[in-house]
């Protein structure tokens, strides 16, 4: 089962009512997730058993925050399946936004909802601002995490040899590089993180926020870039 609290303007909690809550109150109708996303207005659970997993959202799904191909102010628990998902699911994205990426166990990454600028999402400069199916992130590979800021991401892949990259996407931060030191602009589907002076290779966990990325190291310490 799932239990939440706080905000509940939309339902976002999924208790069936509207209403903030002080106290945990259980999802209605979820008995069988795997793992939880929350966003500001809306949530999705992960659920199933491995290789038949879905994903139901439930709460304010008006810019496609639900994946159900529709724009809806609420949508009621147990919420409705995402859109055009594969069966092979393995985890969630981390963070909090009003869109929500899911990694299969392929190593490749599907998001949907709020896509601000066409580059929250990491979709390309022609995705829409609001994507209400689940859509393919371009040129991503071997995934194995992913973390979502307000206004863009970052995937942690693996490259061989048991390195693992960082590749980010999302808003300039008003120009400055914050994703590789170099790109001032809008980054629009997902590029190496890093510097010359400094490529990561061994990142073993990533966090995102507005304009900035962090990355714990194997070799210890944390990385961090930009605003």
């Amino acid at each position: 089962t799932i239990r939440c609290w706080g905000n509940n303007y939309y339902g976002q909690l999924g208790s069936g009512v509207t209403g903030d809550s002080r106290v945990p109150v259980q999802v209605v109708g979820i008995a069988d997730a795997v793992e939880v996303y929350v966003g500001p207005n809306h949530s999705c659970a992960l659920r199933g058993v491995t290789g038949a997993r879905f994903v139901t959202c439930w709460g304010n799904c008006d810019r496609g925050e639900c994946g159900t191909g529709a724009f809806a102010t609420v949508v009621d628990p147990p919420g409705a399946d995402v859109v055009g998902l594969p069966a092979d699911l393995v985890g969630l994205a981390h963070g909090t936004t009003d869109g929500t990426c899911v990694r299969t166990s392929g190593g490749s990454v599907y998001c949907w909802g709020t896509n601000a600028g066409s580059y929250a999402l990491g979709l390309g400069a022609s995705s829409p601002n609001a994507v209400p199916t689940a859509t393919l992130v371009p040129g991503l590979t071997n995934v194995v995490e992913v973390a979502l800021g307000r206004q863009g991401g970052c995937a942690r892949r693996g490259a061989g040899g048991g390195t693992f990259q960082v590749w980010c996407w999302g808003n300039s931060g008003g120009g400055i590089g914050w994703i590789d030191g170099v790109t001032t602009s809008h980054v629009y589907t997902p590029i190496r993180a890093g510097t010359a002076a400094l490529p990561i290779t061994d990142a073993v966990a990533i966090s995102v926020s507005d304009s900035r990325w962090c990355a714990a190291r194997a070799a210890g310490g944390v990385v961090c870039m930009g605003d």
